[in-house]
């Protein structure tokens, strides 16, 4: 079977960043106690753990992801899942998940990617933090 690419990814010898909308990994499961993640017969789920296998053995300094608007890292075979929070928090409604409304500040420089998080300082009128 030809070893497949992710699509637009032309990977070589440079370290690659890559984004997602729906994360690749990632934990909100556990924070919000759902087994949504635990359902391996899910097409998308199952989709997307294939897809992470086209990473290995390339030099990905990162993949940037989002959806859950949460801010979280995690390290799954070498390669950092970078979930960003939402500059919109919980809907316009305070923090989610303990994830205040903000944005990812990503910097990639000799061949490493380094990522913070700053909030926007956006302060709801109705607050409903989770």
């Amino acid at each position: 079977m030809a070893r497949r690419r992710p699509r637009g990814a032309a990977f070589g010898d440079t370290g690659h960043r890559l984004g997602s909308h729906s994360p690749g990994h990632g934990l909100w499961c556990v924070y919000t106690r759902t087994n949504r993640r635990a359902d391996s017969s899910q097409p998308e789920r199952r989709q997307r753990e294939s897809g992470l296998d086209l990473f290995a053995g390339h030099n990905v300094l990162g993949v940037l992801q989002g959806h859950t608007h949460i801010n979280e890292t995690v390290l799954w075979k070498g390669v950092p899942y970078i979930t960003s929070g939402a500059v919109c928090g919980n809907w316009w409604h305070g923090t989610r998940l303990g994830t205040p409304e903000g944005f990812t500040v990503v910097t990639v420089a000799n061949n490493k990617l380094t990522t913070h998080y700053e909030p926007s300082g956006f302060q709801s009128v109705a607050p409903q933090n989770t």
